[in-house]
């Protein structure tokens, strides 16, 4: 893999790997939204790089950096982006939401009471992507089937999956 080069810039640079869930539902939203990102591919695990450990305190994937701002938590990230989208300056809520994300220990989403297409669907679609191929049944929930079937459905998230490819 090539090491980034720091002189080039794009606003938004997103640390990926086509394995990751959690990429996989930031690539998502970021097709969903049109918005333009530059992927730099990391390996996971021990072939990580050792370059990526100085920009990512854990060295997981992803990492989203916008113009030097750098978020390591994905769910954060989908709060960042929604929130950047809405021309707001995001940087201190995402900053606290990443904070206090690592402490939580349980995530549930109340399906019912949402409305429309969000990020929670691009949170579960992330999440959940491996399960068809991992033989998860998911019957016993209809409402969170249903909802990764729309989200899976969307061309959104073809295109994503075709960003990871490249």
């Amino acid at each position: 893999m090539l090491r980034p080069d720091p002189t080039r810039r794009m606003p938004l640079t997103l640390y990926d790997n086509a394995l990751s869930t959690n990429a996989q539902k930031l690539r998502f939203l970021l097709a969903e939204a049109e918005i333009a990102y530059e992927a730099i591919a990391v390996a996971l695990g021990p072939l990580c790089p050792p370059w990526y450990g100085e920009r990512h305190p854990f060295a997981t994937i992803p990492l989203l950096v916008d113009d030097g701002f750098a978020l390591y938590e994905s769910n954060t990230m989908l709060r960042y982006l929604a929130d950047r989208e809405r021309r707001t300056d995001p940087r201190a809520k995402a900053a606290a939401l990443q904070a206090l994300t690592p402490v939580l220990t349980a995530f549930e989403v109340l399906l019912n009471e949402l409305d429309g297409f969000g990020i929670a669907d691009c949170a579960l679609a992330g999440r959940f992507a491996t399960a068809p191929r991992l033989g998860v049944d998911l019957s016993d929930w209809p409402l969170l089937t249903a909802r990764l079937q729309a989200a899976w459905a969307r061309p959104s998230w073809s295109a994503s999956l075709a960003a990871a490819a490249r």
